[in-house]
This record gives structure tokens, sequence and C-alpha cells, in this order.
């Protein structure tokens, strides 16, 4: 699973829940993303593999953009969406 995917369930869990509930329901959604369908190469596939590591260089790039967009949407929220 990307971890792009994670950053935008977390931070819209921040914005739409209520705070003392953020950690649980975050938690909560991580189980459910890691129930879908998972990123990944057929079995035998190198995971290190030069493709693999542009794909994960670029999720991690999404991930810090996702959420600078998030924090400067939202600067009164910056606390509950690093917790998300």
């Amino acid at each position: 699973m990307l971890g792009f995917n994670h950053v935008l369930a977390g931070s819209i869990t921040a914005l739409l829940v209520p705070a003392p509930l953020v950690p649980l329901v975050a938690v909560a959604s991580h189980f459910i993303l890691d129930l879908s369908p998972h990123f990944g190469f057929p079995e035998g596939a190198n995971p290190y593999a030069k493709p693999f590591r542009y794909v994960l260089i670029l999720d991690g790039i999404l991930c810090a953009v996702a959420l600078a967009i998030g924090l400067v949407a939202f600067p009164d929220k910056w606390f509950m969406i690093c917790v998300g």
C-alpha cells in the first residue's frame, strides 16, 4: 500500500472527526486501508529494483506535498493532522 493513501486518510480523519477520537479512527482507517488490494509486483519480482525505488521516492514526495497542503489549508488543526 502506498503511503499517500494513508496520509490522505489521516488528514481527512483529522478534519472530520472530533479531536479525542482522531488517534483511534486513524489507526482503524490504517487497518481498513490495509484490507484493500495492495500495490505490488507479480510474485518473484524484486522489490529493490530501480522502478520500485522510483515509486517509493514519488510516493514520499506526494506524502510530503499532501501533508504540507493540509497544514497550510488548515493551520488551526496542524496537530490533529499530524496525529491523523
